[in-house]
């Protein structure tokens, strides 16, 4: 396996993004699908886009093989895209041999599978941390993909905004009970931090735990007015 990056963050995203693409969307509430067509260099996907009931955005979305469950491409959670090529079947699955994934447009994590071939034996004890673990340094996170509980919280714009199409970005610190502890806009119209800050600031999370220890989080969310 071929990596670009830190450990600990790179692992997440190959959790989420290449052993379990749809867990983030199996956590949504409030949201429905949307087929759609897309072209990738020429070559046509059936997609679903999934949507908020609301009218905040979220870019998350899927993309498979004509007539086939077979996963190619992937919207993640926030902006990480993810493509999957050289599909072979195995087991009854279908797995990509190979796995690129994208942070905003940049390379983030590559993987290579050279080889695919039956565990012989899984002994679960090499998998628990062993008694010495420590969380990591300041009890804080980032790059991970905490689950939502309520986010019904809507921004309220000014009015001269409403009739405008934008993104608010805000970023956050999700404290350890779930609940967003601070909130500071960093991109958009400055006009829109307010109302995106103080909506974002009554959304919870479930507790994200780091060795069965919940951590704080730092993460970046948006707020699209369409």
């Amino acid at each position: 396996m071929e990596t670009n990056g830190g450990p600990t963050v790179r692992s997440h995203r190959f959790g989420a993004e290449v052993i379990a693409p749809f867990s983030y969307a199996a956590t949504l509430q409030g949201f429905h699908g949307r087929n759609v067509g897309r072209t990738f260099s020429g070559y046509k996907l059936h997609c679903v886009l999934i949507e908020r009931d609301t009218g905040i955005s979220d870019p998350t979305q899927y993309c498979f093989e004509p007539d086939s469950s077979v996963l190619r491409y992937n919207r993640g959670y926030g902006w990480f895209q993810t493509v999957y090529n050289r599909i072979v079947p195995f087991q009854g699955l279908n797995l990509a041999q190979e796995v690129d994934v994208t942070d905003a447009g940049k390379p983030y994590l590559k993987l290579r599978v050279e080889t695919i071939e039956l565990i012989s034996h899984v002994d679960d004890a090499d998998f628990i941390a062993p008694p010495d673990a420590i969380g990591p340094l300041g009890d804080r996170v980032s790059g991970v993909s905490p689950v939502p509980i309520n986010m019904s919280s809507l921004p309220q714009w000014p009015a001269w905004l409403r009739a405008q199409h934008f993104t608010v970005s805000v970023e956050i610190v999700i404290g350890r009970d779930g609940h967003v502890v601070s909130a500071h806009g960093v991109s958009g119209p400055p006009e829109g931090y307010k109302g995106c800050e103080n909506a974002v600031r009554k959304w919870v999370f479930k507790p994200y735990l780091v060795l069965d220890k919940p951590v704080e989080v730092e993460q970046k969310v948006e707020c699209s007015n369409n």
